[in-house]
């Protein structure tokens, strides 16, 4: 079993480096490998890549002895956590990172919370400065479209609510 390099680091409270791979392409994943990463994350979720162009590059940077991840695209966590959780028992996964968990906050005796091959990090993909600007604008605008009538009805996860707002909020202002 090849040693988990990012739990290591972080055991000795030092940083790491990780690389964000988007090119769908072996040899981009090797070359990135190759340039003193701590860990190489595969995007799969944001990109174009898919599990048929992500697996040529995990394996491409086997050797390199960075730690290979992937993000993949939003599925059914259950799902997901199942298998990882025998990948890595079966020794076909050498490392995971998670930043969530189909239920929060995971049970205490999670197959994954104790395993050595995992890494958990706080899910904070929102916490830059572009992006809490940019759903600050979206919110205000957002509640401007709703006062107007206008607001689009595939940004409203409460269906009842929106038509019971909407409707309240059309007899006021008439």
């Amino acid at each position: 079993m090849i040693p988990n390099k990012l739990k290591l680091l972080g055991s000795q409270a030092r940083p790491t480096i990780n690389g964000w791979c988007s090119i769908g392409n072996p040899f981009s994943a090797e070359i990135m490998a190759a340039q003193g990463y701590d860990s190489i994350t595969i995007d799969v979720q944001h990109g174009a890549l898919d599990y048929s162009s992500a697996l040529p590059m995990l394996q491409a940077m086997r050797a390199s002895g960075v730690v290979p991840m992937a993000r993949v695209p939003w599925m059914e966590p259950g799902i997901i956590e199942a298998a990882l959780s025998t990948a890595l028992t079966e020794g076909r996964v050498i490392a995971t990172g998670l930043d969530v968990f189909d239920e929060e906050p995971p049970a205490p005796h999670h197959p994954l919370l104790d395993s050595d091959q995992v890494v958990l990090t706080p899910h904070i993909a929102g916490l830059t400065q572009q992006a809490a600007e940019r759903m600050a604008v979206s919110s205000i605008q957002s509640a401007l479209d709703f006062f107007a009538g206008r607001l689009n009805s595939d940004l409203i996860v409460n269906r009842d609510f929106r038509h019971d707002q909407t409707e309240a909020s059309h007899r006021s202002h008439r």
